[in-house]
């Protein structure tokens, strides 16, 4: 309780008053009980996911293209006051980057169930797959895919985990368990809105890049200046330099097709998307 109000939930709160024994089940009986059917791969299906969302994303983009002609003829005559034209405008567009960003978080989906090996029985094909849909996002695929696979060995690790590990109690000059008190964490964790709001915003807008180029929320077992970018980079085995290298080839070239596009075309059809993508 802070402030007379209740932080966790009532599962929580149940569960903290039992003696925690960690499971003896091992990864073996887990994957023997999933039905097997569940396992099988199912290339077709799979081929057709990404078709649906390369198709969407055309057809979108088609759409937000259509919407300044339409616009300009007052809607076909049917909305031709000022201020409902440039409401109705600004839902279209608004409609746009929300739809466009749910389709573009599938396909990071696909591209992450590909870098698993999971869409297609040739892994070939899954990397060729996740590699172009990835790079699209702007994600060096081939950097994500090795730590995210050293994320799932080792998942909620506070020693081993590749992400999203929790900060520690001394990175936010908080007293011990024993000693803290409720102001304490109400001083660290309530009384800073407009700091925390900035926060949050850059972590949901922009807080995947944060975490490629300075390792933000990554294992603290490495050096200052890891990021995924760097084929050196202690992130790495020494035989993934090479895709490494490739993920940073495809990036500058998708950056160099969008500074040929331009940045009215990038600003207008691809950066919000974008942004809501990451936040997805």
């Amino acid at each position: 309780m802070v402030f007379g109000y209740n932080l966790n939930g009532p599962e929580y709160e149940a569960r903290l008053k039992k003696p925690f024994s960690p499971p003896t089940v091992t990864l073996k009986e887990i994957h023997d009980a999933v039905p097997k059917h569940l396992l099988k791969k199912d290339p077709i299906k799979a081929a057709a996911y990404v078709a649906r969302d390369i198709t969407f994303t055309l057809l979108l983009f088609k759409l937000a293209f259509l919407i300044g002609p339409w616009a300009d003829t007052d809607f076909s005559g049917f909305v031709t006051s000022g201020w409902n034209k440039a409401l109705l405008k600004t839902a279209l567009w608004c409609s746009y980057y929300w739809i466009q960003g749910m389709v573009w978080a599938g396909i990071f989906c696909l591209g992450h169930d590909a870098g698993h090996g999971t869409l297609f029985e040739d892994n070939r094909i899954n990397n060729v797959v996740g590699f172009v849909l990835h790079t699209w996002l702007l994600i060096p695929y081939y950097a994500w895919r090795s730590t995210h696979h050293a994320h799932h060995k080792a998942t909620a690790s506070m020693e081993r985990d590749e992400n999203y590990v929790p900060y520690l109690r001394s990175e936010y000059d908080l007293p011990s368990e024993k000693k803290a008190t409720q102001f304490d964490y109400a001083e660290v964790f309530e009384e800073t809105p407009i700091w925390t709001f900035a926060r949050m915003f850059i972590m949901q807008g922009f807080g995947w890049w944060v975490y490629l180029t300075k390792n933000t929320m990554g294992s603290k077992m490495y050096p200052p200046g890891t990021n995924h970018f760097d084929p050196h980079s202690p992130l790495f085995k020494p035989e993934q330099r090479n895709s490494i290298i490739i993920s940073n080839i495809a990036l500058t070239a998708m950056l160099s097709a969008m500074a040929y596009a331009g940045p009215n075309l990038v600003l207008k059809y691809y950066l919000v998307p974008y942004l809501l993508t990451n936040h997805w």
